[in-house]
């Protein structure tokens, strides 16, 4: 769609008309997103910072667009938005930075044993494996 098209679209939409009207109107589909941060990834979309930071912008009901993004441009209608809150950011803080040092930890030892291994020239029986059900660390 061009931004014209939209541009339009979007003028219908604040006559009353609904995002799926003006969506069917235009021989296209509603895509709705999961929920989404300020990190510029949308699912289903991509990494749009623009579009992301529109969005969030936005009250729930409220129209944005058009913006433009990799297949041309997109309006967009907020449907749900849940705040931060500061309450429930400090009651898990302490399980986040855990789970975040443990994901680290568990990355760095990875690496480390595959460098390692390949220093080391190590090789794998796949028959040995095999009897003990056991997947090649190889294949991943």
């Amino acid at each position: 769609m061009t931004m014209q098209t939209l541009a339009d679209a979007r003028r219908r939409l604040t006559q009353g008309k609904t995002l799926d009207e003006v969506a069917k109107d235009l021989g296209l589909a509603v895509k709705e997103t999961t929920e989404f941060g300020g990190q510029g990834m949308i699912p289903g979309i991509g990494y749009n910072p623009e579009l992301t930071k529109a969005a969030l912008a936005l009250d729930k009901g409220q129209v944005g667009g058009p913006i433009a993004d990799s297949q041309g441009a997109l309006l967009f209608q907020v449907t749900d938005r849940k705040g931060w809150d500061p309450k429930q950011f400090a009651a898990n803080r302490d399980q986040t930075r855990s789970s975040l040092l443990q994901q680290k930890v568990s990355s760095v030892e990875g690496s480390l044993i595959e460098r390692r291994q390949r220093e080391l020239n190590v090789s794998y029986d796949q028959q040995f494996l095999d009897q003990f059900g056991i997947a090649s660390p190889q294949a991943g």
